[in-house]
């Protein structure tokens, strides 16, 4: 059984009581004997930590909470970076940071506390778990033996942290942790059981529900396991299941991003092991979920935008790579026709067929990336990445799913061959929906040589939806 181990960060609160003897900072309270001298002297020097206009240091003055973070912030990230605005609270970005990668920064100006060093150490490492979960993994490490005993009551989690402890500690962490982590939305799956004297060489284990909200359409996954696992995701709505996406972890970090993009409402999200078994949970029920030992968490989503014109896990419209070839493709035209023609023009001149996926039979769902970083695609890959282009500039798009007679052979459709499965695009621009099949305006694939020829047309840009029903019969339109 692989031991899984924190950081070994430091012996918490017991080595920052350490006695150590150095020379005098340039405070009049704090002499060259004082046994935080050098550490202060580090601080001040790094630009993460200064004294008052009186000249003194304060060293035996509690800390607080919001003060703490912010120099905890300033020790790992530039500290200028972090210089308020005119007229903003001095710890405004600071606090932003905080609330943006571990989710709390409620009561600002309550004491530090030993409990709350133990919480925000295993939360800036990427872990969730309870002040007395994370006091309880100090213990069983080794980490600390407590204030008075090795025990939760021991510890003294309810004591407070003066300013020289402070600086201290943040020193100490700085030396063992390279950099600063999230913290995950919900529960760890890893954190120990309080009272438990059992070291934490614990497997991974189911994830715990949560309950949330979010106006953005798309919520941040992420955990921390002993090793390399793969996941399967899966996205429910009234009894609908979404999608479904594979993940990895990378040296054990879980680490995506959900989608809620069929509108407002409530979302079942359910994580479990691939290949697990399943069949006989219910995958938007989250008390079967939880008793079957996966993850169910409930997501309350107030984003009141159309679907059609938020990102997805395959249109990828929220990429920065994306948006920013959007605006040279056709950020100077002067409409939304003009623009989603543009578009078309550019996907279908620069992507190309994936012959080789098709030929062997590797038929899967691509993202619209990447389309866009292989330069090749199905004619889903197609579909996707003039989806999320559409999409970036502002231009709504649905994905439809359908049949279609035959192959494109030059410039004509060779009808003999039997209906496949094929996915094309309708835009929403002029008041009204226009067809786009951005795969069969960009080339045909040769029957003589199995290859791609690039060959741009027009013929699948807003056609009739007489004329586009000779080859193309619509099943159902893609929640995505």
């Amino acid at each position: 059984m692989k031991t899984f181990r924190f950081l070994p960060l430091l012996a918490l609160i017991w080595v920052l009581l350490a006695t150590v003897a150095y020379g005098a900072p340039s405070f009049r309270d704090v002499s060259d004997k004082h046994w935080a001298h050098e550490e202060i002297a580090w601080g001040v020097a790094q630009g993460i930590i200064s004294g008052y206009p009186d000249g003194s240091f304060r060293p035996n003055d509690t800390i607080t909470f919001k003060e703490f973070v912010s120099i905890l912030i300033k020790a790992y990230e530039d500290p200028s970076s972090f210089i308020a605005d005119k007229d903003q609270p001095w710890d405004s970005k600071t606090r932003a940071y905080a609330l943006h990668r571990w989710g709390y920064y409620s009561s600002q100006e309550r004491p530090m506390t030993r409990g709350g060093v133990a919480s925000l150490t295993i939360a800036a490492q990427g872990f969730n778990c309870s002040e007395d979960q994370s006091i309880q993994f100090l213990l069983n490490e080794g980490m600390s033996r407590g204030k008075t005993s090795p025990t939760i009551e021991g510890y003294g989690k309810d004591d407070l942290l003066t300013r020289a402890e402070a600086i201290t500690f943040i020193k100490k962490m700085k030396k063992q942790l390279e950099s600063l982590s999230d913290k995950p939305p919900y529960p760890s799956p890893n954190c120990p059981v309080p009272g438990s004297s059992a070291r934490s060489d614990l497997e991974p284990g189911p994830f715990t529900q949560i309950q949330t909200l979010t106006n953005t359409s798309v919520i941040s996954l992420t955990a921390q396991f002993n090793s390399d696992s793969n996941f399967e995701i899966i996205v429910n709505q009234n009894g609908v299941r979404l999608y479904y996406q594979s993940v990895d972890t990378i040296n054990g970090r879980l680490n995506t991003k959900i989608y809620l993009h069929n509108g407002p409402g409530k979302y079942v999200v359910s994580i479990k092991p691939k290949g697990s078994g399943s069949t006989d949970v219910d995958f938007g029920n989250r008390e079967q979920l939880l008793a079957h030992g996966y993850a169910g968490f409930t997501v309350m989503n107030s984003d009141q935008r159309s679907p059609d014109l938020i990102a997805s896990a395959y249109v990828n419209s929220d990429d920065p790579e994306i948006i920013g070839l959007v605006r040279s493709i056709a950020g100077g035209k002067a409409n939304d026709y003009d623009k989603t023609k543009a578009i078309h023009d550019w996907v279908t001149q620069n992507i190309a067929y994936d012959t080789v996926a098709y030929f062997s039979g590797d038929i899967q769902l691509k993202t619209a990336m990447e389309a866009l970083l292989n330069k090749k695609a199905l004619c889903n890959g197609y579909a996707h990445l003039t989806a999320a282009l559409n999409r970036a500039i502002g231009i709504p798009t649905r994905i439809y799913t359908g049949t279609v007679k035959g192959i494109r052979e030059t410039n004509a459709i060779d009808t003999s061959v039997v209906d496949s499965l094929h996915t094309w695009i309708e835009t929403y621009v002029d008041g009204k929906w226009i067809i786009q099949d951005t795969t069969w305006d960009a080339g045909y694939l040769s029957s003589i040589t199995n290859k791609f020829v690039f060959q741009h047309s027009n013929r699948y840009f807003d056609p009739s939806p007489e004329m586009f029903a000779l080859e193309h019969q619509k099943i159902r339109g893609e929640l995505y």
